[in-house]
């Protein structure tokens, strides 16, 4: 592993009751997320910070829930 790559940080005020249930996360707002979702768009904002400032096409930043 390089040197110069940036460790990950553990936040140390994670609130851990923001987690639902396995793979249902609560955000700020009170609106449930998937966690994988969650831990995607995370990644893409790690490797690629300025990915969402000039726009990516076909990403969706906001994922509806579909009933089938």
């Amino acid at each position: 592993m390089r040197s110069d790559i940036a460790k990950i940080s553990i936040k140390e005020n994670y609130n851990k009751k923001r987690r639902i249930k396995r793979g249902l996360f609560k955000s700020n707002k009170g609106i449930l997320i998937n966690a994988d979702l969650n831990g995607a768009y995370q990644i893409v904002k790690k490797v690629f910070p300025k990915a969402f400032a000039e726009g990516i096409e076909g990403v969706g930043l906001h994922p509806v829930r579909v009933d089938v």
